[in-house]
């Protein structure tokens, strides 16, 4: 079901694979809707989409991973 509407597969697999068994014992409420004003030139309302108890130190992980490696590379040259 989640695969006919997101048309990524490695978003497909995320979902699935990493954050579906952490929301498995949540009865509902996995999401929150944020207004975030309205956009420019066509002035459609704008929205955030935010999941519920999420973990926040994990935001950017693989980006943190990547760019101290690349640092730690271009300080060895």
């Amino acid at each position: 079901l989640a695969a006919s509407e997101i048309k990524q597969d490695a978003a497909v697999a995320k979902l699935l694979e990493t954050l579906g068994p952490g929301y498995k014992e949540r009865n509902g409420g996995y999401s929150l809707v944020l207004k975030a004003g309205f956009g420019y030139g066509d002035a459609a309302p704008m929205a955030i989409l935010e999941l519920v108890d999420r973990d926040p130190a994990a935001k950017g992980a693989g980006d943190k991973a990547r760019v101290a490696a690349e640092e730690a590379a271009a300080a060895a040259e």
